[in-house]
């Protein structure tokens, strides 16, 4: 019998090895050129072609400016520069003028791992006017982002998070702006924000850790800005519903107020009435919330994401969660709600997806869970249940048995962290607020062990 000859990758087409390239990361290209002519030949003719360029976390951590410079010598169609945002950026910092030398052409930048120099960013502004979608440094100054509003007219897109701007340069904002972000810049006064009322066009907001933020600022930037349709707001002080117009806010579609002080049951009760359209909302670890407040949720129709994570969640709250439009659920941390109350609540929503199950690591509550899903999903269901990474491995004898099926398990990830107000990722991608969540957690874990150990030498003593 002949054998069948084996074909090797100098034989397959280009298109081909075209699609095998779209598995790897940017930086692994230039090692690749070195293995064959044909390999060379098919790196170049990909690179040559791409429009954009996409750093993922391991190519930040291993980048600098020679590999960069080299990279980008082969992509003279490139037209998008974004970075992940979950990453420590290297050092040095990635230098401005690499880009601004090579690339007179972008129309998307993002400099987060790059240097905050005001020079080579003065002169990247000046040589790419094409400019619509910018992320600033960390700790840029307030004279590179007047500067930049100032050469980019057409500026649509803009991010500058964790920066030293003190918000005079909001004065200088272009009518066209559609995404802003100056979530955490400590130094900003929250009264430029109202020169926001001067981009009718905004349509994401992120607000989050403003110092000194009152109700009078954001609510004259709301009022102003009737198109809005994101909302991220970190931490808010004043009470949300003094922020909102009287008349609400029908085109916001998705509001994020985690840690949010200012967050009650007041306001959850006139949210279907203020955010009738709203269909995501993120209320976790928002202290003021209780069960009263989350009876109201039922009256958002259009909801469709909901994060509850580390609120007192009761099964009489969950049953009155039942209905069609609940894909994403996140009950991470809640109490007291029990396992037939959730699994009442899966049941009860047809189009639940995912539900996010982070709890501190103990597998006596998931596993119930898990077994209980199990049991009633009917087959034409698809569910993930995210579950801490320390219960995934204790599950892994059930990871075979459940596939196929109706139920699927995977590590849980914080949500609201990567959805990024600007493609390409404002900074809610931010290693930043996965940070802040580990240490949270870390502190919530040490209560909990604290208050075990008082239970338990109390029930030694008695």
């Amino acid at each position: 019998m002949q054998a069948t000859p084996r074909a090797s990758f100098v034989q397959l087409p280009a298109e081909m090895l075209d699609l095998i390239l779209q598995y790897l990361r940017s930086t692994q290209f230039l090692g690749i050129r070195g293995v064959s002519r044909r390999w060379r030949q098919a790196v170049d003719d990909s690179l040559e072609r791409r429009h954009h360029l996409h750093l993922t976390g391991d190519d930040v951590r291993h980048a600098n400016d020679e590999r960069l410079e080299r990279l980008l010598r082969r992509m003279p169609s490139l037209r998008r520069l974004t970075t992940d945002h979950d990453c420590c950026s290297p050092r040095p910092p990635l230098s401005v003028d690499v880009v601004s030398r090579l690339l007179g052409h972008m129309v998307e930048v993002d400099l987060l791992h790059f240097d905050a120099a005001p020079q080579p960013l003065e002169g990247l502004w000046t040589r790419c006017p094409r400019l619509g979608a910018v992320t600033l440094p960390r700790r840029c100054a307030e004279q590179c982002a007047a500067v930049l509003l100032r050469r980019l007219p057409s500026l649509r897109r803009l991010d500058v998070a964790w920066s030293d701007v003190l918000g005079e340069c909001l004065s200088l904002l272009p009518e066209s702006l559609e995404a802003l972000s100056v979530a955490w810049c400590r130094h900003v006064q929250p009264a430029w924000l109202r020169q926001l009322t001067r981009c009718p066009r905004l349509r994401r907001l992120d607000v989050s850790g403003v110092k000194g933020l009152q109700a009078a600022d954001l609510a004259a930037v709301l009022a102003g800005c009737p198109q809005l349709e994101r909302l991220t707001t970190w931490e808010l002080e004043p009470a949300l519903e003094l922020c909102l117009p009287p008349t609400g806010l029908p085109s916001l579609r998705y509001l994020d107020v985690t840690w949010s002080g200012g967050v009650t049951d007041a306001t959850l009760q006139r949210l279907p009435d203020l955010l009738p359209g709203l269909h995501t909302l993120h209320t976790g670890v928002c202290g003021g919330v209780t069960a009263v407040g989350l009876d109201s949720l039922p009256r958002l129709r259009q909801l469709c994401e909901l994060d509850l994570s580390r609120l007192t969640v009761t099964d009489f709250t969950l049953d009155r969660l039942h209905g069609p439009g609940l894909r994403m659920l996140n009950l991470s941390g809640c109490r007291p709600c029990s396992t037939d109350g959730v699994t009442r609540l899966v049941l009860g929503c047809p189009s639940l997806t995912v539900l996010g199950w982070w709890v501190r690591p103990n597998i006596r509550r998931t596993r119930p869970l898990v077994d209980s899903l199990v049991r009633h999903l009917p087959p034409n269901r698809d569910v993930i249940l995210e579950v801490n990474g320390g219960d995934l491995q204790d599950l892994q004898d059930l990871q075979d048995l459940l596939r196929p099926g109706p139920l699927s398990l995977r590590e849980y990830k914080s949500w609201g962290l990567f959805s990024g107000l600007v493609p390409g990722g404002l900074h809610e991608q931010g290693s930043w607020r996965r940070r802040r969540l580990q240490r949270c957690m870390l502190k919530y874990r040490c209560r909990a062990a604290a208050v075990g150990q008082q239970e338990a030498s109390s029930a030694a003593s008695s």
